[in-house]
């Protein structure tokens, strides 16, 4: 999410069109409002991977994607959701790093500056009350 430039390529190679993104400019200083992944769709080809120019798009094993439902498994990386972290070193490594730099406290500011709201709680029951 932070290294994306907003050039669309991943988008625009997805086989499925499970890629969505939006943003206000394109190249380093550009605003995403959306980006977004349906992993329902995605069928983990990896097409997606190679033309992206900032290597911001890869396939491992950093995230688990388990879900009760399809909208579970839409994952709006915009609104600083991500799927559940894999405890493993690589995945413990980019996690330290992203706090260490506060890449994600950095673009927070600037999303709700420019009027795009930051989610941080995934399960919107625990926002509104319901059970």
């Amino acid at each position: 999410m932070d290294r994306c430039i907003s050039c669309k390529l991943c988008a625009k190679a997805c086989p499925v069109d499970c890629i969505y993104i939006e943003s206000v400019g394109k190249g380093k200083p550009a605003i995403m409002t959306r980006f977004e992944i349906d992993y329902s769709k995605c069928l983990f080809c990896s097409l997606c991977v190679p033309p992206c120019p900032s290597e911001c798009i890869v396939l491992g094993e950093k995230y688990s994607l388990p879900g009760h439902s399809r909208d579970d498994m839409v994952v709006k990386f915009h609104e600083g959701v991500f799927p559940v972290l894999v405890k493993s070193t690589h995945a413990k490594g980019m996690v330290k790093e992203f706090q260490d730099e506060g890449l994600f406290e950095k673009k927070k500011q600037v999303r709700e500056q420019n009027g795009v709201p930051t989610r941080v709680e995934q399960d919107p029951r625990k926002n509104t009350g319901l059970s």
